[in-house]
């Protein structure tokens, strides 16, 4: 550390602009690997919720978290040894450093070289490119990676500047050249760096689409204006921290603010009701329903009577269909589920979270809990930028790009729990049987 604070200002800033950007991604499969560590360890088949041809490319979670390891250790020696020749006033090849890793973690991850899970870095490779031409059925890895990428966009936006930087030239020379005029420092908001930004959110906004296509889902269609709305606050954003940081005024604080807002409720009701199935809000809204119905009497309609098939038919809209290779192609059996993925249909009280009921817990009651407050917390970190000049900070600004990524890895752990529950629910009833043709 005291070696950075000690290199001139525009060295500080290349190690930064350049190492920052590959520290969120590989956090992120640090805890996928975590995540999948764990559900083997608990005996959760969760290759279930893949499609069989990809369910033999899954890698195992130890090995999952090696690589990620083995990248993190690039990354850090390489940032290390820039530090070393920047000190060392050898810029020359200190500006080499960011090309030399940008390749290297490119061959490490995806090209199939004589290391293990050749295939498992070129089914990646694969997926990672059907995401970025959407034309296509949306299988269950492109969505769970178009996702992902949702969470790190501020990633995508600094590995666009990153490769700026670095087609801009030598730009340290003027430390040893001293007429030597360094380029510009690619801004921001510049176009590259807002298209990179916004990048992830447009394809998931394209894949509602499809998905809405294939199955007639009018949820898609909400799901889809709801990265739509993610777009303007990404855009303002951008232009309020860049004027925030410059001590400007930004003249369209008030838009920002409502469109930062709104996103974020929209985003968090989202995940409760639909992506972590617990319909909650709806709930509330069915069994006022129900009382109301109640209250006029038997002749309009009682609670076991008309409003019982109401929640119902709302239970059922709010189920994802099922894509049918999970199931027409699996040979496993119920019985290869963890015991708690099964009889998730009872609700003990009015009000009360699906997913918190005992049988359909696979962790502790008090880390659901946690996880429903700390998403909506960290959902509106960007209140953050109301207080001084906090923005300003990049090493914050780091902090704050890895509590996104937890929250992505607690909305994952959820999200693939209530798949699993999903395909037991299909298992449990039989794939021939006519509930099960119609989830399907």
């Amino acid at each position: 550390m005291r070696v950075v604070q000690q290199l001139p200002s525009i060295a500080q800033q290349a190690i930064l602009v350049n190492f920052q950007p590959v520290v969120p991604p590989i956090v992120m499969l640090w805890l996928w690997g975590a995540r999948v560590k764990g559900l083997q360890a608990d005996g959760v088949e969760y290759e279930l919720c893949f499609a069989a041809k990809d369910r033999k490319h899954l890698m195992p979670g130890e090995d999952i978290q090696g690589l990620a390891l083995l990248l993190g250790s690039i990354a850090a020696g390489l940032a290390a040894l820039m530090c070393k020749l920047a000190a060392m006033q050898a810029y020359a090849s200190t500006e080499m450093l960011p090309i030399v890793l940008y390749m290297g973690l490119f061959a490490v991850a995806f090209l199939p070289w004589p290391m293990p899970y050749p295939g498992s870095r070129l089914f990646f490779l694969h997926t990672f490119q059907r995401i970025l031409t959407p034309l296509q059925t949306v299988s269950w890895a492109d969505f769970l990676l178009a996702d992902i990428l949702c969470s790190l966009s501020k990633s995508c936006a600094d590995f666009s500047r990153a490769i700026c930087w670095l087609s801009t030239g030598p730009v340290m020379q003027s430390l040893v050249v001293p007429s030597f005029r360094a380029p510009e420092v690619c801004s921001p908001t510049a176009t590259p760096q807002l298209v990179a930004l916004c990048l992830p959110y447009i394809i998931r906004f394209i894949q509602c689409f499809i998905v809405h296509r294939t199955t007639g889902k009018r949820a898609q269609l909400w799901n889809a204006a709801k990265y739509f709305s993610g777009l303007p606050v990404l855009l303002l954003s951008a232009f309020e921290h860049d004027a925030h940081t410059a001590n400007r005024p930004f003249p369209l604080r008030g838009t920002w603010l409502l469109a930062c807002a709104f996103n974020s409720l929209f985003s968090y009701y989202w995940d409760v009701e639909h992506d972590w199935k617990m319909p909650w809000i709806s709930r509330v809204w069915t069994e006022a329903r129900q009382r109301k119905r109640a209250a006029q009497g038997p002749g309009q309609g009682s609670v076991v009577g008309p409003s019982s098939s109401v929640a119902t038919k709302r239970a059922a809209a709010l189920a994802p269909p099922p894509n049918a290779a999970h199931f027409t192609n699996s040979s496993s059996s119920t019985s290869l589920l963890a015991p708690s993925a099964t009889n998730t249909s009872k609700h003990s009280s009015p009000g009360c979270l699906p997913l918190l009921q005992p049988q359909a817990l696979h962790a502790p009651r008090s880390w659901y809990v946690w996880a429903l407050c700390s998403n909506l917390v960290l959902r509106f970190l960007w209140m953050h930028r109301l207080v001084g000049r906090l923005e300003a900070n990049e090493g914050l600004e780091l902090l704050l790009a890895l509590a996104e990524v937890w929250r992505r890895h607690q909305w994952v752990r959820i999200r693939i729990e209530v798949e699993i529950n999903h395909v037991a629910s299909i298992y449990s009833v039989g794939p021939t049987s006519p509930t099960a043709r119609k989830a399907g």
